[in-house]
């Protein structure tokens, strides 16, 4: 077997059919995202996707999955008679640097971002798996200070884009910002995915940085990845492998595999994160014959639960802590609000990224108390006040729960725990089996769970 690597594209010419068909077959994967519909699994809708795909007689993939594939063929005795690197090269791999200059003095405990800058380092393409509030902007920066090489971050949300911007800009880096509010130059960019076309002399930049990379197997994404070829790609999540093989493997035949992993334990023994007392409060649900009528009466209209939240969140007020509330649906969120008067309610369809900045500055002051917020809190955006979260939005995926938990995790100077409040919603097939798999989310990722009687 032959290989050629440039900055994009993986090339194999096999030597006979067998290594043909071992290949074909370990560059294919099930696509189950169709298969589940109304809570219900339907294998009929599994389909079959590859990718890679033989043009004029040679193998042809995207080149993330180079470090894959070869060493499935050291597995497989697959011999690799000829390899060509033709990726970009720069002198900043053979250097060494005092890394730990590059991170924030006052932190104590800096060992893990050394530990992943130092990975992306020696290496082209790769992605870092770190738990919320590891410090994964701090990592970004140093990467960027180490190399100074024209960087281009990739985010989902302006609220994020525009705190990933002052972050940089305080580090001493030229960095502009394009987002469906206009566009500011800068050596180096942070950019929504959906302005990303607008940002001027796109293919200048070296080095592509995308944060919640398990975003990037969506269609905005792919097709993008797909247009560029940047030498230098890394991806950043507390979840980059979600609960779908095929869609991890679109993520990493951009961008290689995982890297580095910064995980929860470390962080709370050496106070990088806050300690979540996670407690589940049982709730009495109606049972229904389909999940979007179990999300509707057992969720949202659910006056006990309500009860309950609302219950929560002035207990938490009396105690003068900070309170974060997060919903699914607009429609829950007005009720509470209704429910909380002084409650700031945020969301995507009625709160501008402008206004919704003012909000969390606000909190972050002590002016506002209780935020009440919908996905777009979700990931992401840094908070470091809340000392109480409520989680009253219900769900299953691996991927939504943990970056919801990830919003109570900052530490502060008087913050070294979070209190958090999930809900065990009984009596429903759907929303009970959803609230035993947040608390296994929970307890896999390092945290204690309990339930209150």
């Amino acid at each position: 077997m032959k290989i050629k690597i440039n900055d994009k594209l993986l090339y194999i010419i096999f030597e006979n059919n067998a290594e043909e068909k071992l290949i074909t077959k370990f560059t294919e994967y099930k696509d189950t995202s169709s298969a589940f519909a109304g809570g219900r699994y339907n294998p009929m809708f599994v389909t079959n996707k590859k990718l890679g795909k033989i043009i004029k007689g040679i193998f042809v993939s995207y080149a993330g999955l180079a470090k894959e594939i070869i060493c499935y063929c050291k597995d497989m005795d697959i011999k690799i008679t000829e390899y060509k690197d033709e990726r970009t090269h720069y002198d900043f791999q053979k250097e060494e640097f005092d890394l730990k200059s590059f991170f924030d003095p006052k932190h104590k405990y800096v060992e893990h971002q050394t530990r992943a800058l130092t990975a992306m380092l020696q290496t082209n393409t790769g992605i870092i798996k770190a738990t919320t509030s590891s410090g994964k902007s701090s990592i970004i920066s140093a990467y960027i200070r180490v190399t100074n090489m024209p960087t281009l971050i990739l985010v989902n949300k302006v609220t994020l884009a525009q705190q990933l911007q002052n972050n940089f800009i305080k580090d001493g880096i030229d960095c502009g910002i394009c987002t469906g509010q206009g566009i500011k130059s800068g050596t180096c960019m942070v950019s929504t995915i959906q302005s990303v076309k607008k940002v001027p002399n796109l293919l200048d930049y070296k080095c592509l940085i995308v944060d919640e990379i398990h975003q990037g197997s969506s269609t905005s994404f792919q097709e993008f990845f797909g247009s560029i070829s940047y030498p230098y790609k890394f991806g950043f999540s507390a979840t980059p492998e979600g609960s779908n093989d095929y869609k991890f493997a679109l993520v990493r035949q951009f961008f290689g595999s995982i890297i580095e992993e910064i995980g929860a334990e470390e962080l709370m023994k050496n106070e990088v994160i806050a300690i979540p007392d996670i407690n589940f409060i049982p709730v009495e649900c109606p049972q229904t014959m389909d999940w979007q009528s179990a999300y509707e009466q057992a969720i949202v209209f659910n006056k006990d639960r309500n009860k309950k939240i609302i219950e929560l969140a002035e207990k938490a007020r009396k105690e003068e802590k900070q309170i974060l509330i997060i919903i699914k649906s607009i429609e829950h969120g007005e009720i509470l609000k209704q429910q909380i008067p002084d409650a700031v309610f945020v969301n995507g369809r009625d709160t501008p990224p402008d206004e919704r900045i003012k909000v969390i500055d606000n909190f972050e002051r002590g002016k506002i108390k209780t935020i009440i917020c919908s996905s777009i809190f979700n990931e992401g955006i840094s908070i470091v006040k809340i000392n109480v979260l409520i989680i009253a939005s219900g769900g299953k995926g691996y991927t939504e729960s943990s970056q919801k938990l990830g919003r109570a995790l900052r530490i502060g100077d008087d913050k070294k725990t979070a209190l958090v409040y999930d809900f065990l919603d009984k009596g429903n097939r759907f929303t009970e089996k959803h609230s035993k798999r947040r608390a296994s989310i929970y307890k896999k990722a390092g945290f204690k769970v309990s339930i209150s009687k």
